[in-house]
């Protein structure tokens, strides 16, 4: 009897493998189909049941990394390095390889030592391949730069007062212009995702600065004077501002020697476009330009940072954690003085660095038509969801605000993340109780930190989103 018991059970247990491996095949093809989500949806459900699956957790990362949900996809990454874990199940390429993907989590959620470090074991193992290595040698100087620029960012230097995500074709309808700050336009765009370029005019009207393409077709910043024959053949600015990358979106204040532009070269670079600063010398030849540094600059593309002395504010645009196609334009306080100068623990630097990318921002022409998805459809999804009071919502199809739909999309991803994370979290504290004098436990402890970290900043993602929703569907 006890033998027919275990055939059984021996029987079950290949039948639950296989299914669980048709379902990895059929995430698989959905990633492969650039269908993310999906896919995403497809491994959420394999690590329900089994957290610790190597290969779920491998497609789980590659998932979220191409979702850009970035902090998601780290304990799932690492579980996949714990275990070595290889698959002939995708091509093995470096933006696949599990390590260099740890790392881009790592330095796209503002961890850039712990990216350094995984960064440099690469470059040094001999068992990665050169084309690896090569990715890996980039990113690390880009880590190298944010570990540096976040070291002297301070929370205090700057307040965000205001946000607008609009189509990036429709960039400029978020600045004031005016003489105080000079005039902006922006040439036209092929598609609604491309980065326009942009030609700045002086307050006097007297002087301009234009984004031409030069004889390498790459994007330079050139200069014009307005005589009484009118403007002046455009020059290319003196010194050390183009680069064999491309430069733009230049913006000049009114002493006519500091100017600000954008450039997505590679040199002291966090990725896209970043702000640099430079001012001319005493012969009008710009010298070696400055990064401006976090918060301004990020992984994404950030540029176009106006400034209007006279009032005290400034603006500048970034893409970071939104859809193709759309920016935001931040507005702070650039007459801000500094009033704290203790110097401020790394954990809250880091957040703080971290905020303005979880800032609430107003759209333009949002609209309130209601999204149903196809799980509302179906009439499967239910929960019970607390707007307000006694308001209770059971269905997507409750929702009265397009955003606030999406924000509760992403509020049960968080939560599922939740979910997974506590399961492994639980299984680490297990395994340290009874190997707490073996020479395991001191990983074991930076791994548990690690998880009660990342449970951490879940958790409060999940109150942000949930806030924001209600405030959303109370308008």
């Amino acid at each position: 009897m006890k033998r027919i018991s275990l055939i059984i059970c021996i029987i079950a247990i290949s039948i639950v493998d296989i299914t669980a491996q048709t379902t990895i095949s059929k995430g698989i093809e959905l990633l492969n189909s650039d269908k993310t989500k999906e896919s995403l949806a497809v491994f959420t459900s394999i690590l329900k049941k089994k957290p610790a699956d190597a290969e779920a957790n491998y497609f789980a990362g590659i998932a979220l990394c191409r979702s850009r949900r970035y902090e998601e996809a780290i304990p799932h990454l690492k579980v996949v390095i714990n275990k070595n874990f290889k698959t002939t199940k995708i091509a093995y390429t470096p933006n696949n390889d599990s390590k260099l993907l740890l790392a881009k989590a790592y330095f796209h959620t503002y961890r850039f030592t712990a990216a350094i470090q995984l960064l440099e074991s690469m470059v040094e193992d001999k068992n990665v391949s050169s084309e690896a290595k090569q990715e890996a040698n980039l990113l690390l100087a880009r880590a190298k730069t944010g570990e540096r620029l976040l070291n002297r960012y301070n929370p205090n230097d700057i307040i965000f007062i205001d946000s607008v995500i609009l189509d990036k074709s429709k960039l400029l309808a978020a600045y004031r212009q005016n003489s105080n700050t000079g005039y902006i336009t922006a040439t036209e765009t092929e598609s609604s995702d491309s980065i326009p370029t942009i030609e700045f005019i002086s307050g006097k009207k007297d002087m301009k600065i234009l984004t031409n393409k030069n004889i390498h077709t790459d994007l330079d910043l050139y200069r014009s004077n307005r005589y009484l024959s009118g403007w002046s053949d455009a020059t290319a600015l003196k010194g050390d501002i183009n680069t064999p990358y491309d430069e733009n979106f230049p913006f000049m204040l009114p002493d006519g020697v500091t100017i600000y532009f954008a450039s997505n070269t590679i040199h002291d670079n966090l990725g896209g476009y970043d702000i640099f600063v430079s001012s001319t010398n005493s012969e009008g030849v710009f010298l070696k330009p400055r990064n401006i540094g976090i918060p301004f600059n990020s992984p994404a593309n950030d540029y176009l940072l106006v400034v209007d002395e006279l009032q005290g504010i400034g603006y500048f645009a970034s893409d970071r954690y939104l859809p193709t196609g759309k920016v935001a334009v931040y507005t702070f306080n650039h007459n801000r003085v500094v009033s704290d100068d203790k110097k401020k623990d790394m954990d809250s630097i880091h957040k703080a660095a971290l905020q303005i990318s979880f800032k609430k921002s107003k759209h333009y022409n949002s609209g309130k038509d209601k999204q149903i998805s196809d799980r509302d459809k179906s009439g499967k999804a239910k929960f019970n969801f607390l707007v307000k009071d006694s308001i209770v919502y059971r269905n997507y199809s409750d929702f009265q605000d397009s955003t606030a739909l999406n924000g509760f999309h992403r509020l049960e991803q968080v939560q599922d993340s939740i979910n997974i994370t506590e399961k492994r979290l639980m299984a680490e504290r297990k395994r340290f109780v009874l190997q707490k004098d073996s020479a395991e436990a001191t990983s074991l402890i930076t791994s548990i930190t690690e998880y009660e970290q990342t449970l951490r900043h879940l958790k409060n993602i999940v109150k942000k989103l949930t806030k924001e929703i209600r405030r959303l569907e109370n308008k």
